[in-house]
């Protein structure tokens, strides 16, 4: 059987003190035919209030597995698209009512079967620090998923991490807000219990766990530089907590299997209390200049060392609370990167409560070299961002944009988005708000800065790969 070789994934913080009524997450790239689409993720609601999930090329949804806790008010879905059309980006989750305590994950990979793919599946509701869905079982070939999510009361004092079951890999991990995903690829027919271990024990989690069929399908990674995932995580959630202290310490997982060589760290700190960053493995960090206001910037590492262990490390001057200090990071996983090419950054004041800033880089930027990719942030004092476009290319934005004003919630109302420049020219960004924070309070002081990462020699259009073997998941039973 095939492997799947693709495992692009994108985690997104949680809305807890809003109340989302539909929700946009994005995957990392622009699908390949053939792909399949999962989004994990919990509602803040003792059943499933998923009423609709669409996307941008209509593709049909399923809901594979959907397990609740009544008591705590948490469901916990695994959602699938197979067979998708080229291009699917954005999936749209309509939910029957405004519903705290949501978010949501994707990932796409390629290699499974396209019409009936789910083999089995599990579910549970438990507690403690080690999450067992229960047992199912699977023959040669099958890629499982599990996903797990805290809906019990505590106080953090780190950040929670991760230890994958025997034979997984982590993705989407939330230090801050507590849920996880893992996947395997099974080499051998077996029974088995997926199991994922948390640093704190929660007194009382939800986790469903689906095996799938592979069969060859979809695209292949490509060899040009290419973002692989996308991890964000929000230190101010009020999901468990008040606040976790100046060193704040969280994983990065990344699959051997991915080749990722540069990790960028985007951080947006309005405070001013960033101080340092370092890693696990130990690697050389760099860091663009911070914007004039909003306090924005990215530090990063190429030639960078990887581990799906890995942490990254957060040292700040003042401790983020639930309404001070806004620190927001958001990690990039490259894959195929020949080193950083050139930054530029931007400012000024917006006058009004929604509409459009063209050009937001004071200077546009401008790539050296064809095939390079362009990572992108924009913050603001007031309203949220909702849309983000190339003055060449096409922007491919990661805004949730829930309908309602953030404050220190979810992504914090910020623009995020990245493009892969074809072409050794100029870049700039247009920037639309939209006036969700009550009262309509002008836009005010923002600022936008980008940085752009160039292709490794040799890399060149995308071809069908070879799968690579990943690390299998045997069981002898």
């Amino acid at each position: 059987m095939p492997i799947p070789t693709k495992d692009q994934w994108v985690s997104y913080p949680m809305s807890s003190s809003v109340a989302p009524s539909v929700v946009h997450v994005y995957t990392a790239n622009p699908t390949a035919a053939g792909d399949t689409i999962f989004v994990v993720g919990r509602v803040g609601a003792g059943s499933d209030v998923i009423s609709t999930i669409v996307d941008d090329q209509s593709n049909t949804w399923v809901k594979d597995k959907t397990q609740s806790d009544v008591g705590n008010a948490t469901t916990v879905h695994i959602l699938r698209a197979s067979n998708v059309a080229a291009d699917t980006r954005k999936i749209t989750i309509t939910l029957s009512a405004g519903t705290q305590f949501t978010i949501f994950s994707v990932m796409v990979c390629n290699n499974i079967q396209t019409t009936t793919p789910v083999r089995t599946s599990s579910s549970a509701n438990t507690s403690g620090t080690t999450i067992a869905s229960g047992n199912i079982t699977v023959q040669a070939g099958d890629f499982v998923i599990q996903y797990a999510a805290n809906c019990g009361a505590g106080t953090l004092s780190n950040p929670t991490t991760y230890t994958p079951g025997s034979g997984f890999t982590l993705f989407a991990p939330d230090p801050i807000c507590e849920h996880i995903g893992q996947y395997a690829y099974q080499a051998g027919g077996s029974t088995f219990n997926p199991t994922v271990t948390t640093s704190r024990s929660w007194s009382a989690a939800v986790t469903a766990s689906v095996a799938y069929i592979t069969a060859t399908a979809g695209g292949a990674q490509s060899s040009n530089v290419e973002i692989r995932q996308i991890q964000m995580v929000n230190m101010n959630n009020p999901f468990i907590t008040d606040s976790l202290g100046t060193s704040l310490t969280f994983q990065f997982p990344c699959d051997s299997a991915d080749s990722l060589n540069t990790i960028v760290v985007g951080i947006e700190d309005a405070s001013n209390v960033y101080s340092s960053l370092s890693s696990s493995p130990s690697n050389t960090w760099s860091s663009t200049t911070k914007t004039a206001s909003q306090n924005m910037r990215f530090v990063y590492a190429t030639s960078a060392t990887v581990s799906a262990t890995g942490t990254i490390t957060i040292v700040m001057s003042g401790a983020p609370t639930l309404s001070t200090n806004p620190m927001m990071v958001t990690v990039w996983g490259l894959a195929n990167s020949g080193g950083f090419d050139t930054t530029q950054n931007g400012s000024g004041t917006f006058a009004f409560p929604s509409g459009t800033i063209n050009n937001v880089l004071t200077t546009a930027l401008t790539t050296s070299q064809a095939n390079e990719v362009i990572l992108f942030l924009q913050q603001e004092e007031s309203e949220t961002v909702t849309t983000v476009a190339s003055t060449v290319g096409t922007a491919l934005p990661l805004m949730p944009d829930t309908g309602l004003y953030e404050f220190l919630d979810l992504t914090m109302d910020a623009g995020k988005a990245h493009v892969y420049a074809a072409s050794a020219t100029a870049y700039n960004f247009n920037v639309t708000y939209s006036a969700y924070e009550a009262g309509a309070p002008n836009v005010g002081p923002w600022s936008a800065t980008a940085i752009a990462f160039k292709t490794a020699a040799g890399g060149g259009p995308t071809v069908q790969a070879v799968p690579t073997m990943r690390t299998p998941n045997i069981f002898i039973t």
